[in-house]
Protein backbone atom coordinates (compact mmCIF):
# COMPACT_ATOMS: atom_id res chain seq x y z
CA UNK A 1 0.00 0.00 0.00
CA UNK A 2 1.93 3.29 -1.21
CA UNK A 3 0.86 5.98 1.16
CA UNK A 4 1.62 9.82 -0.06
CA UNK A 5 1.22 12.99 1.77
CA UNK A 6 -2.08 15.42 1.30
CA UNK A 7 -3.51 17.95 3.57
CA UNK A 8 -5.40 16.34 6.23
CA UNK A 9 -8.58 18.02 5.91
CA UNK A 10 -8.89 16.58 2.00
CA UNK A 11 -7.46 12.85 3.58
CA UNK A 12 -10.06 12.95 6.39
CA UNK A 13 -12.93 15.00 6.26
CA UNK A 14 -15.23 14.46 9.38
CA UNK A 15 -13.15 11.07 10.75
CA UNK A 16 -10.71 12.65 12.47
CA UNK A 17 -13.09 12.74 15.98
CA UNK A 18 -13.09 9.20 15.64
CA UNK A 19 -8.94 9.55 15.60
CA UNK A 20 -8.84 11.56 18.74
CA UNK A 21 -11.04 12.97 20.92
CA UNK A 22 -8.25 13.91 22.39
CA UNK A 23 -6.87 16.68 19.82
CA UNK A 24 -10.80 17.59 19.51
CA UNK A 25 -10.65 18.66 23.45
CA UNK A 26 -7.48 20.18 22.67
CA UNK A 27 -8.43 22.62 20.31
CA UNK A 28 -5.69 21.47 18.10
CA UNK A 29 -7.66 19.61 14.98
CA UNK A 30 -11.39 20.92 13.31
CA UNK A 31 -13.15 18.60 11.29
CA UNK A 32 -14.54 20.50 8.64
CA UNK A 33 -18.66 20.12 8.93
CA UNK A 34 -18.47 18.37 12.25
CA UNK A 35 -16.87 20.95 15.08
CA UNK A 36 -18.79 24.06 15.15
CA UNK A 37 -16.77 26.10 17.56
CA UNK A 38 -13.88 25.54 19.79
CA UNK A 39 -14.27 26.04 23.28
CA UNK A 40 -12.80 29.50 23.29
CA UNK A 41 -14.76 30.64 20.88
CA UNK A 42 -17.80 28.74 23.48
CA UNK A 43 -16.39 30.17 26.17
CA UNK A 44 -16.63 33.87 24.82
CA UNK A 45 -20.43 33.55 23.70
CA UNK A 46 -21.20 32.42 26.67
CA UNK A 47 -19.74 35.60 28.91
CA UNK A 48 -18.92 38.29 26.68
CA UNK A 49 -17.55 40.52 29.11
CA UNK A 50 -14.55 37.95 30.23
CA UNK A 51 -11.45 38.57 30.64
CA UNK A 52 -9.74 36.02 32.46
CA UNK A 53 -10.85 32.17 33.21
CA UNK A 54 -9.59 29.20 35.48
CA UNK A 55 -9.53 26.37 33.52
CA UNK A 56 -9.70 22.96 35.70
CA UNK A 57 -9.18 19.39 34.76
CA UNK A 58 -11.17 17.59 36.85
CA UNK A 59 -10.72 13.51 37.99
CA UNK A 60 -13.67 12.37 39.59
CA UNK A 61 -12.48 9.78 43.11
CA UNK A 62 -15.13 7.22 43.88
CA UNK A 63 -17.12 9.00 46.78
CA UNK A 64 -17.75 12.02 43.90
CA UNK A 65 -18.61 9.53 40.70
CA UNK A 66 -20.71 7.52 43.46
CA UNK A 67 -22.54 11.08 44.53
CA UNK A 68 -22.98 12.19 40.88
CA UNK A 69 -24.60 8.98 39.48
CA UNK A 70 -26.55 8.97 42.04
CA UNK A 71 -27.92 12.57 41.61
CA UNK A 72 -28.30 11.75 38.05
CA UNK A 73 -30.18 8.42 38.28
CA UNK A 74 -27.48 6.82 35.99
CA UNK A 75 -23.77 5.49 35.16
CA UNK A 76 -21.49 7.65 33.95
CA UNK A 77 -18.88 6.76 31.61
CA UNK A 78 -16.45 9.81 32.14
CA UNK A 79 -13.26 10.04 34.54
CA UNK A 80 -13.30 13.38 34.89
CA UNK A 81 -14.13 17.14 33.25
CA UNK A 82 -13.01 20.32 31.97
CA UNK A 83 -14.61 23.20 34.33
CA UNK A 84 -13.95 26.84 33.58
CA UNK A 85 -14.48 29.73 35.72
CA UNK A 86 -15.07 33.16 34.07
CA UNK A 87 -14.23 36.79 35.90
CA UNK A 88 -14.42 40.08 34.18
CA UNK A 89 -11.69 42.76 33.76
CA UNK A 90 -12.60 43.89 37.33
CA UNK A 91 -12.18 40.42 38.46
CA UNK A 92 -16.25 39.81 38.90
CA UNK A 93 -17.37 36.47 38.82
CA UNK A 94 -19.63 36.09 35.28
CA UNK A 95 -19.90 31.95 35.52
CA UNK A 96 -18.95 29.01 35.26
CA UNK A 97 -18.82 26.26 32.48
CA UNK A 98 -18.49 22.87 32.05
CA UNK A 99 -17.84 20.62 29.07
CA UNK A 100 -19.82 17.78 28.92
CA UNK A 101 -19.82 14.48 26.19
CA UNK A 102 -23.34 12.85 25.81
CA UNK A 103 -24.13 9.99 23.15
CA UNK A 104 -26.70 11.05 20.78
CA UNK A 105 -28.26 7.62 19.21
CA UNK A 106 -24.60 5.55 18.64
CA UNK A 107 -22.18 8.60 18.22
CA UNK A 108 -20.87 10.91 21.11
CA UNK A 109 -20.98 14.81 21.01
CA UNK A 110 -19.55 17.51 22.85
CA UNK A 111 -21.48 20.26 24.61
CA UNK A 112 -20.64 23.52 26.90
CA UNK A 113 -22.82 24.40 29.28
CA UNK A 114 -22.11 27.34 31.20
CA UNK A 115 -24.37 28.69 34.30
CA UNK A 116 -24.24 32.56 35.73
CA UNK A 117 -22.90 33.55 38.97
CA UNK A 118 -26.81 32.62 40.62
CA UNK A 119 -26.33 29.00 39.24
CA UNK A 120 -28.54 29.42 36.67
CA UNK A 121 -28.21 27.64 33.11
CA UNK A 122 -27.02 31.00 30.99
CA UNK A 123 -25.57 29.53 28.09
CA UNK A 124 -25.68 26.26 25.93
CA UNK A 125 -23.64 25.49 22.91
CA UNK A 126 -23.08 22.36 20.84
CA UNK A 127 -19.15 22.53 20.26
CA UNK A 128 -18.99 18.80 17.87
CA UNK A 129 -21.69 16.67 16.69
CA UNK A 130 -21.01 12.94 15.09
CA UNK A 131 -24.63 11.30 14.45
CA UNK A 132 -25.47 11.86 10.55
CA UNK A 133 -29.02 12.89 11.50
CA UNK A 134 -30.69 15.32 14.80
CA UNK A 135 -28.32 18.16 14.21
CA UNK A 136 -31.19 20.14 14.64
CA UNK A 137 -30.10 20.30 18.47
CA UNK A 138 -27.56 22.86 18.09
CA UNK A 139 -29.58 25.78 16.54
CA UNK A 140 -29.78 28.82 19.07
CA UNK A 141 -33.67 28.73 19.04
CA UNK A 142 -33.87 25.43 20.82
CA UNK A 143 -30.76 25.37 22.94
CA UNK A 144 -32.50 29.42 24.29
CA UNK A 145 -35.34 26.94 25.94
CA UNK A 146 -32.73 25.64 28.79
CA UNK A 147 -31.53 28.87 29.90
CA UNK A 148 -32.88 30.17 33.50
CA UNK A 149 -33.01 25.73 34.54
CA UNK A 150 -31.80 26.22 37.96
CA UNK A 151 -31.85 23.18 40.74
CA UNK A 152 -34.90 24.16 41.95
CA UNK A 153 -36.90 24.36 39.07
CA UNK A 154 -35.12 21.51 36.75
CA UNK A 155 -37.66 18.56 36.53
CA UNK A 156 -40.41 20.71 35.82
CA UNK A 157 -38.29 22.98 33.38
CA UNK A 158 -37.28 19.90 31.39
CA UNK A 159 -40.81 18.19 30.61
CA UNK A 160 -42.34 21.42 29.19
CA UNK A 161 -38.84 21.54 26.57
CA UNK A 162 -40.25 19.57 24.01
CA UNK A 163 -37.84 17.30 21.64
CA UNK A 164 -36.96 17.82 18.20
CA UNK A 165 -38.78 15.45 15.77
CA UNK A 166 -36.07 13.27 14.11
CA UNK A 167 -33.73 14.55 16.66
CA UNK A 168 -35.48 12.98 19.56
CA UNK A 169 -32.48 10.76 21.17
CA UNK A 170 -30.16 14.05 20.46
CA UNK A 171 -32.70 16.37 22.21
CA UNK A 172 -32.75 14.09 25.53
CA UNK A 173 -29.08 13.93 25.28
CA UNK A 174 -28.49 17.92 25.64
CA UNK A 175 -31.11 17.37 28.85
CA UNK A 176 -28.90 15.10 30.57
CA UNK A 177 -25.89 17.35 30.08
CA UNK A 178 -27.40 20.58 31.75
CA UNK A 179 -28.80 18.04 34.55
CA UNK A 180 -25.29 17.38 34.64
CA UNK A 181 -23.67 20.66 34.49
CA UNK A 182 -25.97 22.23 37.49
CA UNK A 183 -25.01 18.72 39.20
CA UNK A 184 -21.29 19.65 38.65
CA UNK A 185 -22.00 22.83 39.85
CA UNK A 186 -23.49 21.70 43.50
CA UNK A 187 -20.51 19.97 43.69
CA UNK A 188 -17.67 22.15 42.68
CA UNK A 189 -19.61 24.90 44.77
CA UNK A 190 -19.65 22.63 48.21
CA UNK A 191 -15.83 22.16 47.36
CA UNK A 192 -16.16 18.24 48.00
CA UNK A 193 -19.24 15.75 48.01
CA UNK A 194 -22.16 17.64 49.15
CA UNK A 195 -23.84 16.50 51.81
CA UNK A 196 -27.74 15.92 51.92
CA UNK A 197 -29.69 18.82 52.59
CA UNK A 198 -26.74 21.14 52.97
CA UNK A 199 -27.11 24.82 51.44
CA UNK A 200 -24.75 25.80 48.22
CA UNK A 201 -21.77 26.91 49.40
CA UNK A 202 -19.96 30.24 49.13
CA UNK A 203 -17.89 31.62 46.05
CA UNK A 204 -14.91 31.32 48.34
CA UNK A 205 -15.28 27.61 48.23
CA UNK A 206 -15.84 27.23 44.59
CA UNK A 207 -12.69 29.08 44.10
CA UNK A 208 -10.52 27.35 46.40
CA UNK A 209 -11.98 23.77 44.67
CA UNK A 210 -10.62 25.36 41.27
CA UNK A 211 -7.29 26.43 43.22
CA UNK A 212 -6.64 23.03 45.00
CA UNK A 213 -6.87 21.25 41.21
CA UNK A 214 -4.30 23.39 39.94
CA UNK A 215 -6.44 25.43 37.66
CA UNK A 216 -4.66 27.27 34.68
CA UNK A 217 -5.27 30.92 34.48
CA UNK A 218 -5.47 32.71 31.38
CA UNK A 219 -6.62 35.29 29.50
CA UNK A 220 -9.66 34.73 27.22
CA UNK A 221 -8.94 35.51 23.89
CA UNK A 222 -10.98 38.34 22.35
CA UNK A 223 -13.29 37.69 19.24
CA UNK A 224 -11.95 37.98 16.00
CA UNK A 225 -12.78 41.15 13.61
CA UNK A 226 -15.67 40.07 11.62
CA UNK A 227 -14.65 38.90 8.23
CA UNK A 228 -14.82 41.22 5.18
CA UNK A 229 -17.52 39.78 2.54
CA UNK A 230 -15.23 40.84 -0.95
CA UNK A 231 -17.05 42.29 -3.72
CA UNK A 232 -18.59 39.81 -6.18
CA UNK A 233 -16.65 38.94 -9.00
CA UNK A 234 -18.01 40.73 -12.47
CA UNK A 235 -18.95 38.11 -15.01
CA UNK A 236 -16.36 37.88 -18.05
CA UNK A 237 -18.08 38.18 -21.34
CA UNK A 238 -18.90 35.71 -23.55
CA UNK A 239 -16.87 37.43 -26.44
CA UNK A 240 -13.44 37.61 -24.34
CA UNK A 241 -14.14 33.65 -23.89
CA UNK A 242 -12.64 33.99 -20.09
CA UNK A 243 -14.20 31.38 -17.67
CA UNK A 244 -14.63 31.74 -13.92
CA UNK A 245 -12.18 29.03 -12.43
CA UNK A 246 -14.37 25.78 -11.03
CA UNK A 247 -14.67 25.47 -7.24
CA UNK A 248 -12.72 23.14 -5.87
CA UNK A 249 -15.35 19.85 -5.55
CA UNK A 250 -15.58 18.46 -1.65
CA UNK A 251 -14.21 14.72 -1.34
CA UNK A 252 -16.87 12.44 -2.11
CA UNK A 253 -19.20 10.89 1.15
CA UNK A 254 -17.84 7.28 1.65
CA UNK A 255 -20.08 4.44 0.10
CA UNK A 256 -20.19 2.27 2.93
CA UNK A 257 -18.78 2.01 6.65
CA UNK A 258 -18.40 -0.42 9.37
CA UNK A 259 -18.24 0.44 13.32
CA UNK A 260 -18.14 -2.13 16.44
CA UNK A 261 -16.99 -1.85 20.03
CA UNK A 262 -13.95 -3.53 20.54
CA UNK A 263 -11.29 -3.46 23.48
CA UNK A 264 -12.91 -0.78 25.35
CA UNK A 265 -13.11 1.65 21.97
CA UNK A 266 -14.41 1.52 18.84
CA UNK A 267 -13.64 0.26 15.68
CA UNK A 268 -14.39 1.73 12.57
CA UNK A 269 -14.18 1.32 8.78
CA UNK A 270 -15.04 3.68 5.98
CA UNK A 271 -15.03 2.31 2.06
CA UNK A 272 -15.07 3.79 -1.11
CA UNK A 273 -16.58 1.23 -2.37
CA UNK A 274 -19.47 -1.61 -1.51
CA UNK A 275 -19.36 -3.71 1.74
CA UNK A 276 -20.71 -7.17 0.92
CA UNK A 277 -22.14 -9.16 3.84
CA UNK A 278 -19.49 -11.72 4.12
CA UNK A 279 -16.70 -9.05 4.21
CA UNK A 280 -18.72 -7.65 7.32
CA UNK A 281 -18.63 -11.13 8.65
CA UNK A 282 -14.90 -11.41 8.24
CA UNK A 283 -13.80 -8.41 9.88
CA UNK A 284 -16.09 -8.80 12.76
CA UNK A 285 -15.08 -12.18 13.47
CA UNK A 286 -10.95 -11.60 13.01
CA UNK A 287 -11.39 -8.59 15.46
CA UNK A 288 -13.53 -10.62 17.88
CA UNK A 289 -10.63 -13.45 17.47
CA UNK A 290 -7.68 -10.55 18.27
CA UNK A 291 -10.27 -9.36 21.25
CA UNK A 292 -10.28 -12.55 22.74
CA UNK A 293 -6.56 -13.52 22.43
CA UNK A 294 -5.25 -10.06 23.67
CA UNK A 295 -7.84 -7.91 25.66
CA UNK A 296 -7.29 -8.11 29.64
CA UNK A 297 -11.31 -8.03 29.84
CA UNK A 298 -11.05 -11.55 29.08
CA UNK A 299 -10.07 -13.41 31.55
CA UNK A 300 -8.89 -16.54 29.07
CA UNK A 301 -6.41 -13.86 27.26
CA UNK A 302 -2.61 -14.04 26.49
CA UNK A 303 -2.16 -11.28 28.55
CA UNK A 304 -4.36 -12.33 31.51
CA UNK A 305 -3.09 -15.83 31.17
CA UNK A 306 0.42 -14.32 31.69
CA UNK A 307 -0.04 -12.07 34.71
CA UNK A 308 -2.04 -15.43 36.92
CA UNK A 309 1.90 -17.19 35.58
CA UNK A 310 4.08 -18.23 38.53
CA UNK A 311 7.67 -17.09 38.14
CA UNK A 312 9.45 -19.80 35.63
CA UNK A 313 6.14 -20.81 33.55
CA UNK A 314 5.30 -20.19 30.17
CA UNK A 315 2.70 -19.72 27.50
CA UNK A 316 2.19 -20.47 23.80
CA UNK A 317 3.01 -18.28 21.84
CA UNK A 318 2.57 -17.45 17.82
CA UNK A 319 4.91 -16.65 15.39
CA UNK A 320 3.47 -13.04 14.69
CA UNK A 321 2.55 -12.49 18.52
CA UNK A 322 6.61 -12.85 19.22
CA UNK A 323 7.11 -10.78 16.44
CA UNK A 324 4.72 -8.26 17.83
CA UNK A 325 6.10 -8.68 21.26
CA UNK A 326 9.95 -8.18 20.02
CA UNK A 327 9.35 -5.18 18.26
CA UNK A 328 7.94 -3.96 22.16
CA UNK A 329 10.88 -4.74 23.43
CA UNK A 330 13.24 -2.58 20.94
CA UNK A 331 10.78 0.28 21.05
CA UNK A 332 11.76 -0.15 25.35
CA UNK A 333 14.98 0.44 24.43
CA UNK A 334 14.83 3.11 21.63
CA UNK A 335 12.71 5.21 23.86
CA UNK A 336 14.96 5.19 27.38
CA UNK A 337 11.99 3.35 29.32
CA UNK A 338 9.78 5.90 27.93
CA UNK A 339 7.51 2.57 26.53
CA UNK A 340 7.29 -0.81 28.14
CA UNK A 341 4.92 -3.04 27.45
CA UNK A 342 5.16 -4.13 31.57
CA UNK A 343 3.17 -1.85 34.00
CA UNK A 344 5.25 0.45 36.01
CA UNK A 345 8.76 -1.02 34.96
CA UNK A 346 11.55 0.44 32.49
CA UNK A 347 13.04 -2.95 32.17
CA UNK A 348 10.71 -5.30 30.20
CA UNK A 349 13.28 -7.41 29.78
CA UNK A 350 13.40 -8.99 33.40
CA UNK A 351 9.69 -10.16 33.51
CA UNK A 352 9.26 -11.83 30.17
CA UNK A 353 11.32 -13.65 28.47
CA UNK A 354 11.36 -14.63 24.62
CA UNK A 355 11.78 -18.17 22.93
CA UNK A 356 10.53 -19.78 19.64
CA UNK A 357 6.86 -20.53 20.47
CA UNK A 358 6.83 -19.66 24.20
CA UNK A 359 6.55 -16.67 26.04
CA UNK A 360 8.27 -17.63 30.25
CA UNK A 361 7.81 -15.42 32.85
CA UNK A 362 11.31 -14.05 34.32
CA UNK A 363 10.14 -11.73 37.24
CA UNK A 364 6.94 -10.29 38.93
CA UNK A 365 5.54 -7.87 36.91
CA UNK A 366 2.14 -7.17 34.74
CA UNK A 367 2.02 -7.39 30.97
CA UNK A 368 -0.10 -4.60 29.66
CA UNK A 369 -0.70 -4.24 25.99
CA UNK A 370 -3.49 -1.52 26.02
CA UNK A 371 -0.34 1.25 24.21
CA UNK A 372 0.41 -1.17 21.58
CA UNK A 373 -2.09 -4.19 20.84
CA UNK A 374 -4.75 -1.82 18.82
CA UNK A 375 -1.98 -0.50 16.54
CA UNK A 376 -0.92 -3.81 15.74
CA UNK A 377 -4.50 -4.91 15.32
CA UNK A 378 -5.55 -2.14 12.89
CA UNK A 379 -2.41 -3.07 10.64
CA UNK A 380 -3.76 -7.02 10.86
CA UNK A 381 -6.85 -5.64 9.69
CA UNK A 382 -6.31 -3.35 7.22
CA UNK A 383 -4.14 -6.85 5.67
CA UNK A 384 -7.72 -8.93 5.98
CA UNK A 385 -9.48 -5.79 4.48
CA UNK A 386 -7.43 -5.81 1.29
CA UNK A 387 -7.33 -10.06 1.35
CA UNK A 388 -10.89 -9.30 0.95
CA UNK A 389 -10.82 -6.77 -2.05
CA UNK A 390 -12.32 -3.82 0.10
CA UNK A 391 -11.24 -0.38 -1.58
CA UNK A 392 -10.42 0.70 2.07
CA UNK A 393 -10.55 5.09 2.83
CA UNK A 394 -9.77 4.68 7.00
CA UNK A 395 -10.07 2.08 9.40
CA UNK A 396 -8.78 1.48 12.96
CA UNK A 397 -9.59 2.72 16.34
CA UNK A 398 -10.32 6.45 17.88
CA UNK A 399 -6.73 6.32 19.11
CA UNK A 400 -4.82 4.71 15.79
CA UNK A 401 -6.02 4.67 12.51
CA UNK A 402 -4.85 4.16 8.70
CA UNK A 403 -5.68 6.78 6.16
CA UNK A 404 -5.11 5.86 2.37
CA UNK A 405 -3.11 8.85 1.01
CA UNK A 406 -1.85 9.74 4.52
CA UNK A 407 -0.36 6.79 6.45
CA UNK A 408 -1.11 5.60 10.08
CA UNK A 409 -1.83 7.98 12.87
CA UNK A 410 -1.97 7.70 16.20
CA UNK A 411 -2.46 9.93 19.42
CA UNK A 412 -1.54 9.58 23.08
CA UNK A 413 -3.69 11.98 25.47
CA UNK A 414 -5.81 11.93 28.84
CA UNK A 415 -8.85 14.29 27.56
CA UNK A 416 -10.68 10.96 26.63
CA UNK A 417 -9.75 9.00 29.19
CA UNK A 418 -8.21 11.01 32.05
CA UNK A 419 -4.47 10.34 33.01
CA UNK A 420 -4.15 6.85 32.26
CA UNK A 421 -1.15 6.69 30.78
CA UNK A 422 1.65 6.21 32.96
CA UNK A 423 5.92 6.73 33.14
CA UNK A 424 7.32 3.48 33.13
CA UNK A 425 10.18 4.60 35.20
CA UNK A 426 8.29 5.90 38.07
CA UNK A 427 5.26 4.51 37.86
CA UNK A 428 2.99 7.16 38.01
CA UNK A 429 0.39 8.50 35.84
CA UNK A 430 1.02 12.12 33.53
CA UNK A 431 -1.85 13.88 34.62
CA UNK A 432 -2.95 15.65 31.65
CA UNK A 433 -1.19 17.98 29.10
CA UNK A 434 -1.39 18.21 25.25
CA UNK A 435 -1.60 15.22 23.49
CA UNK A 436 0.89 13.47 21.65
CA UNK A 437 0.34 12.88 17.29
CA UNK A 438 2.49 10.88 15.18
CA UNK A 439 2.68 9.45 12.33
CA UNK A 440 4.27 6.50 10.62
CA UNK A 441 3.87 3.52 7.83
CA UNK A 442 2.42 1.19 10.00
CA UNK A 443 -0.48 1.44 12.65
CA UNK A 444 1.88 -0.31 14.99
CA UNK A 445 5.07 1.88 15.16
CA UNK A 446 3.00 5.62 14.99
CA UNK A 447 0.99 4.27 18.26
CA UNK A 448 4.43 3.47 19.89
CA UNK A 449 5.86 6.38 18.98
CA UNK A 450 3.17 8.77 19.97
CA UNK A 451 3.06 6.81 23.64
CA UNK A 452 7.17 7.22 24.14
CA UNK A 453 5.89 10.82 22.74
CA UNK A 454 3.66 11.56 25.12
CA UNK A 455 5.51 10.36 28.11
CA UNK A 456 8.69 12.13 27.00
CA UNK A 457 7.81 15.07 27.25
CA UNK A 458 6.03 14.99 30.42
CA UNK A 459 9.74 14.07 31.62
CA UNK A 460 11.36 17.19 29.92
CA UNK A 461 8.53 19.49 31.73
CA UNK A 462 9.61 17.44 35.38
CA UNK A 463 12.82 18.88 34.38
CA UNK A 464 12.39 22.23 33.48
Amino acid sequence: MEFRFQPLALALPGLLPLLAPELLAEGVVHPEGKVYMTRDQALRRAFPKARTVWEMRHVLDKKEKAWLQKQLGRRIPERGYLAWLAFDKKGGFLGMSVLTTEIGKTEPFFLMVSLDAKGRVHHVDVLEYREPRGAEVRRRSYLHRFEGISEKNLRQALRRIPVIPGATLSSHAVARAVQKALALHRLYRHGGTPIPGEKPGSLARLKQRFQRAKAKRRVLPPAPPPKKVPPPRKKASRASGAQAPAAPQAPAAPQASLSLPAMGDLFFVELDGPLPRSARRALASRLARLEARWSLRNAGSLPARFNRLPVGGSLFLSPEEGALLQTALRATRRSEGAFSPIRDSHLPERVLGLSPGRLCRLGPGELDPGAFVKGWATDLLLEEAQRLGLQVRALGFRSSLILRGLGALAVSGSARRGPHIRDPRSGTPIPGGPPALAQAPSALAAELRSTSAYVLRHRRRGRA
